[in-house]
């Protein structure tokens, strides 16, 4: 059976929206693939950022510490010296509850935190063999 004109031009018109509705649908992958990969490196990042901060708050709580230490060790000194918690608030601009406080600490030992102390990242995806090598 011979196929008309009609038939031919509608099966090329059928193949043109097939082809066109394929293309359409690579694009939309595409884009989707793209908007996954962004999802993934921003939650990425936003973990590096969270490991950074975590360090960082590590490093400052450390520095306080050695900070009221030494302030402990001033108190001590102006124990020394005879003089009171509230003559010794008034040189540090201090309260006398943080004088007292202070002079506590200059008893305890000086904490020095080094790497082994500070808290570990979690590990990556590679680590885990999650990774997409």
């Amino acid at each position: 059976m011979a196929r008309t004109n009609d038939e031919t031009e509608a099966r090329r018109i059928a193949r043109a929206r097939r082809a066109k509705m394929q293309a359409a649908r690579v694009q939309r992958d595409e884009r989707i693939d793209d908007g996954v990969a962004k999802a993934v490196l921003s939650a990425k990042e936003v973990e590096r950022a969270k490991i950074e901060l975590s360090q960082a708050e590590t490093v400052f709580a450390a520095a306080i510490a050695e900070h009221e230490q030494r302030l402990g060790r001033i108190v001590a000194a102006f124990k020394g010296e005879k003089l009171d918690a509230n003559s010794i608030a008034e040189l540090l601009e201090l309260t006398p509850r943080e004088v007292r406080r202070l002079g506590k600490l200059a008893d305890k030992p000086t904490h020095h935190p080094d790497d082994a102390a500070a808290p570990k990242p979690p590990p990556t995806e590679e680590q885990n063999g999650h990774g997409d090598a």
